[in-house]
Formats: structure tokens, sequence, C-alpha cells
């Protein structure tokens, strides 16, 4: 069975097919989670609800700008890249959608992602965070997606616990060296009724520039991210990967190129042919 890598140690985002959006879990036209940005909140029916409003403040940042090099806080644009999954080409159409929502109701935002190669792919909804708990960045927290393997689609809601921090603070990039996580992905999949842990453990190096990604006229930012996850429950085996990331400021993620430590084989290759709604910086 191929490794789905989008949903474990690999940063990927984007669209959705037949997978919906996550609302608010509450029936209003006000948007209680950022109800601090409008400051409208006495004027409308539903101000008994957001007593508990500030409790958000220590779950992240869903209200402000997240971090420089993810575009996350807005919604609107698309990024088109030409990828090479599991060895064979094709492309990924990113599409931000801004604050939304997990499938718990927590506060996050969202991209969406459309991603084909031959009979392989996958579509759906990324959710991250930023600035969680006591090291600021950015947090991969929530995948919804369809994903087709040999024409096959298999929907799945995966949770990274904890949230995996891809990208540090601003104020720490060219500073932080490095950093360690272990977390587990954990997926459910509705048609086979029940919840499967992938454990996986890897670490982050910063490593400046990379020649082989172009910075679109940005600032680049690079590093690079080796990995262990055990896909043994999910019909696989252990996957050891290396990743190349490279990030331009205002733009997000412009390059990556993975591949198994073992076989050599490309588990993901990303390149950013076309944007539009963003601007490098």
């Amino acid at each position: 069975m191929r490794s789905w890598i989008g949903f474990g140690a690999l940063a990927w985002t984007g669209c959705a097919t037949g997978i919906a959006q996550y609302t608010p879990p509450v029936d209003s036209d006000t948007d209680l989670a950022h109800t601090e940005e409008t400051g409208e909140t006495e004027e409308t029916e539903e101000t008994e609800d957001t007593e508990d409003t500030e409790d958000t403040e220590d779950t992240g940042n869903p209200a402000g700008d997240c971090h420089p090099f993810e575009p996350l806080e807005f919604g609107g644009w698309t990024r088109e890249y030409d990828v090479t999954y599991n060895d064979v080409d094709g492309t990924e159409v990113q599409e931000g959608i801004g604050p939304t929502y997990t499938s718990g109701g927590g506060n996050a935002f969202g991209f969406e992602t459309a991603l084909t190669t031959g009979t392989d792919g996958w579509s759906g909804v990324v959710l991250m965070d930023c600035d969680l708990g006591s090291d600021d960045g950015v947090y991969l927290i929530e995948s919804a997606v369809s994903v087709t393997q040999m024409g096959i689609p298999t929907s799945m809601v995966v949770t990274d616990d904890p949230a995996r921090r891809y990208l540090p603070g601003e104020d720490e990039m060219g500073d932080v060296g490095s950093w360690d996580y272990a977390y587990t992905a954990n997926f459910t999949i509705p048609d086979l009724g029940i919840p499967l842990a992938v454990p996986t453990e890897g670490m982050y190096v910063e490593v400046g520039e990379n020649s082989n990604a172009d910075d679109f006229g940005g600032e680049l930012y690079c590093l690079t991210n080796e990995y262990a996850q055990d896909m043994t429950l999910l019909g696989g085996s252990l996957v050891e990967a290396f990743s190349e990331l490279c990030y331009v400021r205002g733009l997000g993620l412009v390059y990556e190129h993975t591949v198994d430590i073992n076989t050599q084989t490309v588990l993901m290759h990303k390149e950013l042919v076309d944007y539009s709604g963003l601007t490098p910086e």
C-alpha cells in the first residue's frame, strides 16, 4: 500500500471536492469566534453565547495575522503546483479559505486542496492555527479529505495530537536552528468504522536557501524535515523520509522534495508554477 504522506509528517494544504467546509456551531449571522475583531457583539441577539470567547485566546491566533510566510488569515487566493506524488506526475491546486473551524468547532485557518496524479490523489480541507502553547509558529491541526488510490476514494478525518509545528515564529526564523516533534496522527475512516493511530516523529532543520527553489522575487526561507511514520495500521510499513521545504514571504510553500530514505522513491515533489491573490515580499 502506498504511503498517505499528505496526512503524516508533511505540511500539505489546499480544495474540497465533495467535502464541505466546516461551519460554526452557532445559529447566527455573527461570527462568534471573531467577535473581538468586529466589536459588534453587543448589538446582536447572540451576545450571551459570546461570554466564553475570551477563552479562545489561549488556543492560538484565529482572528489576527498568522505568519508572513504562510498566508492563512484571508481567503480568495490560489496556488498551483506541478507535483510528483509516489513517482507519478500531476498537479495540485490550493485555495485559501481564511478563518474557519475544526470538526469539533474550534478556531482554525484553512486551505482547500485538490491533487491529481493519474489514478491517485486527494481533495479536501486542511486546517492550521498559529502561536499555540509556548512556541510561536504555524501548526497543522486537522485534515478532512477524500484520498483516491488506484481510482478508489476513501474519506477520512486526520487529527494531529498534539498539533505539529512546521514553521517557527517569525522572530525565531534564522535563529531557531532546529526543533524536534512527536505526535500521533489519528485517522477516522468511516468505511473502517474504527479510529487508527499513526505515531510520527521527526526533526526540522533550518538550511537557509535552496538553489532548486524559485524565490519569486521575495524572501526565501528553507528547511529540511526528516521523519519516521509507522503506517502499519493502514496496511503499510514504517516510512522513513527526508524533505526539503521552501517558503516565500507573502506566498507560502513554493518548493518541496520528499524522498523515502530507504528506497529513494520520490514521495512528493512540488513546485509552485502559478498563483493569484498573493504578493511575494
